[in-house]
């Protein structure tokens, strides 16, 4: 069990923490407004004990809107879902039976995205 003391260190160096590693990779811009102003003004609080449920029940929506901006697999399935999209349907014009469900397999959707992603890197040197 933790104690409140305990549990508002946690939260406070876990949501710096989160907040450096947003800045450092800058994706900041992809959190939203109402989460970043929250979290910058939760830093700036420096509060030293937590009593609030609706506090802690923000704090918590926030770590994981932070943890899900600098998720790769969720950059990945960004990428490739369209993709995804795009060759399920032409394989479907061509005839393939199975493929109408290549567009809620997951694992190919990140598969796309992650083609996605080395086709640009190989290819952005030629492409200035």
């Amino acid at each position: 069990m933790y104690s409140a003391v305990h549990l508002t260190t946690l939260f406070n160096r876990t949501l710096r923490h989160l907040f450096e590693r947003i800045r450092r990779a800058r994706k900041l811009y992809k959190l939203s407004p109402i989460c970043r102003a929250f979290i910058n003004a939760y830093i700036k609080a420096n509060l030293k004990i937590i009593r609030s449920i609706t506090l802690i029940k923000a704090i918590i929506n926030a770590i994981k809107e932070m943890k899900h901006v600098l998720s790769v697999k969720v950059q990945l399935i960004s990428k490739g879902i369209s993709d995804a999209w795009k060759l399920s349907m032409l394989a479907t014009a061509w005839g393939h039976s199975t493929a109408y469900s290549w567009r809620y397999d997951m694992n190919f959707i990140i598969y796309c995205g992650l083609t996605a992603s080395w086709i640009f890197r190989l290819f952005a040197s030629y492409m200035v």
